[in-house]
């Protein structure tokens, strides 16, 4: 069985999700029409889980994806990291079967089983050949709807995780990015690791992760697709499965609210000594995924930093050479979301590359972008936006995640009309209205000789690297 986990890493771009590579055939469209996709049955089980069957015979293989809409961020104070707990044991028994007994039983489907913990979401997916789709089906449901939660199995999970984040705190990028959420979300859920903090994961006993799986594993929250040649009596047989799912006693979900940045812009040093290149970021607040200038908002970072032609990449790399690479990113979650530029440099060039980063993004938002760069961005997205849903996986996840969001699936449809009619003057006026250069929050993580830069730039946070590491 392969087990898998994909943690945000705020890199996603068009759909602000991640692509499931699928097996499927491709579909054809001309770059100026409207999106065909997949036909799709979606309906309601007695109980009220959503379901969604894609009909694709390219293939002998069956997708289950089962979706929970909520995820991390709505885990009660304190208990940071029990959603990953719930993801790291949900298939170490069940229903009377042990860890090993599940692990083999996918294996004899050749299948494989993956779950994403996310912010905003949980996703399971399975997957097998297509003559054993009812029981692929009726397996997962065994699985899914009945795990044992063993304390040896929560220990070793509690061990991989920390082992896990202690393996992190060894890379400077992932330090560096883990201190701007902090900066830009504060004591927001949002600003938390999804597999917490050491000290948190000590805390949580298996009542706390029985709990958290009966919060979200709820009918009412749940959406199950399933992607393939599908048999007639699939419908039949998820009613006979998931329509059989039991709501269970839990407490209420964590409420939470919109995230409040500062106004101001701010710089916080985290001094690694033994560091001989320091790692930038930069970022603010940014639109939730629901916004309606999400797209205006997209071409616009795109522009700005995506990609080896993107303003950011043309100038503080390849004019001033002071980084090999700088890129910018737009992450659209359900509350708010976050603007964010990732880059390295050389300790002694830190202050140089904070100035001119500045400038730059200053240079962008006042006076726009052009109508060239416009119509290139258009381009490079009509370009990118068949790939994203050229398997019926991936149609299949991309619309999974636009219900978590509460979008219409004619975002899909739309997309290449949409951003046919998109006028310069409009994302323009999206550039001044969402990205905010005095809100710009800076945090380095560098070595010796970057403070005294620093200083010269703005105000300084300065904290030693074994004291900032602490939290995690």
């Amino acid at each position: 069985m392969i087990f898998s986990k994909c943690h945000s890493d705020f890199s996603r771009f068009v759909m602000g999700a991640f692509v499931v590579a699928g097996a499927s055939s491709c579909q054809t469209m001309s770059r100026n029409s409207a999106f065909e996709l997949s036909s799709t049955q979606e309906s309601r089980l007695k109980n009220g889980i959503e379901t969604m069957l894609i009909n694709d015979s390219s293939l002998p293989a069956t997708t289950v994806m089962v979706l929970v809409r909520h995820g991390m961020i709505s885990e009660s104070p304190g208990k940071s990291g029990v959603t990953e707990l719930v993801g790291s044991t949900i298939d170490k028994g069940s229903g009377g079967m042990s860890a090993n007994q599940i692990s083999e039983t996918f294996a004899s489907m050749g299948g494989d089983f993956s779950i994403s913990i996310e912010p905003d979401y949980m996703l399971v997916t399975l997957k097998s050949l297509s003559f054993d789709q009812e029981r692929l089906i009726r397996f997962a449901y065994q699985v899914l709807s009945n795990p044992t939660f063993a304390d040896d199995e929560i220990q070793r999970a509690k061990k991989r995780l920390t082992t896990s984040i202690r393996a992190l705190l060894d890379q400077p990028s992932a330090v560096a990015s883990a201190g701007l959420n902090q900066m830009v979300f504060g004591e927001h859920p949002y600003g938390r690791a999804v597999f917490g903090s050491r000290e948190s994961l000590g805390k949580i006993r298996r009542g706390d992760i029985v709990n958290r799986f009966n919060q979200l594993f709820r009918p009412e929250y749940m959406t199950v697709a399933v992607v393939g040649r599908l048999n007639e009596s699939l419908p039949q047989v998820l009613d006979e499965t998931f329509g059989g799912w039991k709501q269970r006693v839990a407490t209420n979900l964590h409420e939470v609210a919109s995230p409040k940045e500062s106004p101001r812009g701010e710089i916080t040093f985290v001094k690694k000594s033994d560091l001989t290149q320091s790692q930038v970021r930069f970022g603010h607040l940014s639109i939730a995924r629901n916004d309606p200038r999400f797209m205006k908002v997209r071409i616009a970072n795109s522009i700005l930093g995506h990609g080896f032609t993107s303003r950011l990449m043309d100038e503080i790399r390849d004019n001033m050479g002071l980084t090999y690479t700088i890129q910018s990113d737009v992450s659209n979650l359900r509350h708010t979301g976050i603007f964010h530029i990732n880059t390295f440099t050389q300790n002694q060039r830190a202050g140089l590359l904070i100035t001119e980063a500045r400038r730059l993004y200053e240079d962008f938002v006042k006076g726009g972008v052009t109508q060239e760069e416009l119509d290139s961005a258009k381009a490079y997205l009509k370009g990118l936006f068949p790939q994203v849903l050229e398997t019926v996986d991936g149609q299949a996840f991309n619309r999974l995640i636009l219900k978590v969001y509460g979008i219409e699936q004619s975002y899909l449809t739309d997309f290449m009309k949409d951003l046919d009619t998109l006028k310069l003057s409009e994302v323009n006026d999206v550039i001044r209205e969402t990205f905010f250069p005095d809100r710009l929050k800076v945090f380095v993580l560098g070595g010796e000789g970057v403070e005294d830069q620093l200083n010269l730039v703005g105000k300084v946070n300065s904290i030693e690297y074994s004291e900032f590491i602490k939290q995690f």
